[in-house]
């Protein structure tokens, strides 16, 4: 069963010719924008985690939000570690590849946590896990998810632990502007979601018009340290 049948089936009677046609002019324009490949060369190396425009080095996003935040003492390697297993889990999940039977147990809620969110709303997953650059600001990142969500197309963040309120924003703004960049499409919506360890999850939309002014005065001051 496709994408826009499952959405269909989920949709209360009366409501589903608007609303799978809204999905697939969403899923139209995303894969468009996919097949047409990115717009921009990116390279990403995990160790020391660092990413390469054009050949040449460029700061990424979460090392540019240490400008905003710095990292707190209490975040730890195992912190680190449960956060990519985490994304893993529902990197996996999306694609129809976990076996429940394998998952750690710390991991287990937070991957309910993602499937709850996915069921309650009918969330449609159009894109996982993308690589983007500004060639106009000079940064590069990867973000979690394009998802159809509440009838609109959102970039979402995956989160494990809880989204930090001075950083969350600028950073899906990053993301948004470099999407349209790397794709050339425009993603009108961006939150945080916070997958809690307890199953549950909070969605936090972002909507500061400031928050991509924020980001880009944190990169003006880490570029003015180089």
């Amino acid at each position: 069963m496709s994408a826009l049948d499952t959405f269909e089936a989920s949709c209360p009677r009366g409501t589903q010719v608007s609303a799978v046609h809204g999905l697939a002019a969403a899923l139209v324009s995303v894969r468009a924008a996919h097949d047409r490949g990115p717009l921009i060369p990116i390279e990403f190396e995990p160790l020391p985690h660092t990413y390469s425009v054009n050949g040449e080095p460029t700061p990424g996003v979460t090392t540019i939000l240490q400008e905003i935040e710095p990292p707190s003492p209490y975040f730890t390697d195992h912190h680190r570690d449960r956060g990519t297993f985490v994304h893993q889990a529902c990197e996996f999940d999306d694609d129809g590849g976990v076996d429940d039977a394998t998952l750690d147990p710390v991991i287990r809620p937070h991957l309910e946590a993602w499937r709850r969110f996915k069921k309650e709303h009918r969330v449609v997953v159009l894109a996982i896990e993308l690589m983007v650059a500004s060639l106009i600001h000079g940064f590069a990142g990867r973000f979690d998810r394009i998802i159809w969500f509440e009838g609109a197309l959102w970039l979402i963040d995956l989160k494990s632990g809880q989204p930090s309120k001075l950083t969350a924003g600028p950073q899906t703004s990053a993301y948004q502007v470099g999407y349209l960049e790397t794709f050339g499409l425009w993603i009108p919506n961006r939150a945080a979601l916070w997958l809690k360890r307890d199953g549950t999850y909070a969605f936090t939309p972002h909507r500061d018009e400031n928050d991509f002014t924020r980001f880009n005065q944190a990169l003006v001051q880490l570029k003015g340290k180089a």
